[in-house]
């Protein structure tokens, strides 16, 4: 029986062979030769859509362990299309799931993919969909480039696509597709036209065409990296790291891909937004792990990412951690946010702070951050400056402030 499961997002976790190619190519990835100057001609703009957009809601999915005629049958019905196939070939059971509704392109491509395990291929014809075993029928796939796109409503389940590169050299491009493709999939270059043709599944050629529009732009010194995971999950590392260098980015390439089946983190980027992404995964990859507080996911409502305004860091810092040693005091009532106070992490590359909590506790922590991080008054100015400031008592005992004010000072010496 084959299991077939549908994440909620289309792939790219194939994205290893960025690291392959960065060890054997030593100047830009978009160098025809190493330490060539590529003198760009003209930039690379989305392409009006040239495949039919589906506005259907999506399908959800679940067959548990049922014959694969009955999953075609389910396409047949869904899409409209004919398909012809011999029962007696067709005998194995297949479970497939989305988490969620998916489109018609994905529904598809688990079909493609199940038929390709078991020996067999999908050929299209007009309006129909023959079944055989692979090998038994050649055909050529649907030719859609900019000047023949598809015309109508139905999309085919194989396509050859036809890029046109601007910028970038056609044969390390087609190095660094190869590998996020099908075992099936079919790349050639044309180098005098400037020509990338490939032939798969329409869900891996549309993942291609984001890609592409990625990495054939005029920026001839965009670099491909990786790190290696240790202590943290890719994914989270990935969600951080982007809040984190996103406002620092100034509108360049800023490219993070997360491959969980080796513990890696993909970067392509700049030379100097690369180096800033490599120290701070290495700042943030530290144990204990972010994520050991949490049983979901890290995302954008359990991290505070706060970048610093006005005050030195170091000032904020000790504020926080005094702010915590007095909370940790009144007991299990403050727990939460106190816990989510020792979260805190400098990220010295954005000159911000990091914390990970509970909702509730961020959103008091952003508020005591706000409250700190103020500009100086013109008393703390001169306090700065010339070493000392006066403030005069309004409210409390001053025997009870001054105690208050030499257990600050002590805990700042240790």
């Amino acid at each position: 029986m084959i299991k077939y499961v549908m994440n909620r997002k289309p792939s790219l976790l194939l994205f290893t062979v960025l690291h392959l190619c960065v060890s054997t190519i030593s100047s830009p990835v978009f160098a025809d030769t190493p330490n060539q100057k590529i003198k760009w001609a003209e930039k690379t703009q989305p392409e009006p859509p040239i495949i039919p957009q589906d506005t259907s809601p999506g399908y959800t999915i679940n067959f548990d362990n049922v014959s694969i005629i009955e999953y075609i049958k389910f396409i047949s019905k869904i899409s409209g299309m004919n398909f012809i196939y011999d029962e007696t070939d067709l005998t194995f059971n297949v479970t497939i799931v989305s988490e969620e509704p998916t489109k018609l392109v994905n529904v598809m491509s688990a079909l493609i993919q199940v038929l390709r395990i078991n020996g067999f291929d999908l050929i299209e014809q007009g309006n129909n969909l023959v079944i055989s075993k692979t090998g038994a029928i050649k055909q050529l796939a649907t030719v859609v480039s900019q000047e023949a796109p598809i015309e109508g409503s139905v999309i085919p389940p194989i396509m050859t696509r036809v890029f046109k590169v601007k910028n970038a050299n056609p044969m390390i491009l087609a190095g660094l597709v190869r590998p996020l493709l099908s075992d099936n999939a079919v790349v050639e270059v044309s180098e005098e036209t400037r020509h990338l043709i490939i032939t798969d599944i329409t869900q891996n050629i549309e993942q291609i065409q984001r890609l592409f529009l990625s990495l054939d732009i005029p920026i001839p010194s965009l670099e491909i990296d990786a790190y290696r995971v240790l202590n943290n999950s890719p994914d989270t590392l990935v969600s951080l790291v982007t809040q984190i260098l996103t406002p620092i980015s100034e509108g360049n390439p800023l490219i993070f891909v997360a491959q969980d089946s080796t513990n890696s983190i993909f970067i392509v980027s700049t030379p100097f937004l690369t180096e800033k992404a490599i120290e701070v995964l290495r700042d943030l990859d530290t144990p204990p792990s972010l994520t050991q507080r949490f049983s979901g996911p890290i995302t954008g409502k359990n991290v505070l990412i706060y970048h610093i305004m006005n005050k030195p860091a170091d000032i904020l810092q000790s504020a926080i951690k005094q702010i915590e040693s007095n909370l940790a005091q009144m007991g299990p009532a403050s727990a939460d946010i106190t816990q989510t106070l020792n979260t805190m992490k400098f990220i010295r590359e954005s000159h911000s702070l990091l914390f990970t909590g509970s909702e509730q506790s961020l959103a008091e922590v952003r508020s005591i951050l706000e409250d700190l991080d103020t500009p100086y008054t013109q008393q703390e100015l001169e306090y700065v400056r010339g070493g000392y400031y006066l403030y005069k008592i309004q409210y409390g005992d001053e025997a009870q402030i001054a105690r208050a004010l030499e257990k600050f000072l002590e805990n700042l010496k240790k």
